[in-house]
């Protein structure tokens, strides 16, 4: 299942481009006017720090994850196939660090690669639509 969503993303031979692709850096706190607490980050850099250092903090295989639970925004990180969905709360964006998802660019660097996805892959104005 997971050469499945390798091989669709990001760039394929039948041209489909998932949407998360294009670079549009937004402030977090544009994110959220529907929900009180901004939770655990007050500030793009705070979350920014945040994401790595759970992203990064995945022991083996796993994906970190920006969701939202009813009342706030949260930072969360899940081993293998494990998903957010499965406590009841919404992903946004999220990060594999699989091994395969960022070995051929980084090696072994997790951590350049996360932060690469932070800078120049994150869609905010997609995780917007979908926090909706």
């Amino acid at each position: 299942m997971h050469d499945v969503f390798r091989n669709r993303t990001p760039y394929c031979a039948d041209g489909w481009m998932p949407e998360t692709v294009p670079l549009n850096p937004r402030p977090l706190s544009s994110l959220d006017p529907a929900y009180p607490k901004r939770g655990q980050h007050g500030s793009l850099e705070k979350f920014k720090e945040m994401f790595q250092a759970a992203a990064v903090g995945q022991f083996g295989s796993g994906w970190g994850w920006l969701v939202a639970d009813k009342t706030e925004l949260k930072i969360a990180k899940t081993g293998n196939a494990m998903t957010p969905t499965a406590t009841g709360n919404k992903p946004l964006p999220t990060c594999d660090v699989w091994e395969h998802a960022y070995y051929l660019d980084y090696k072994n660097r997790r951590a350049d690669f996360v932060k690469a996805f932070l800078d120049r892959l994150v869609n905010w104005d997609f995780v917007a639509t979908n926090l909706r």
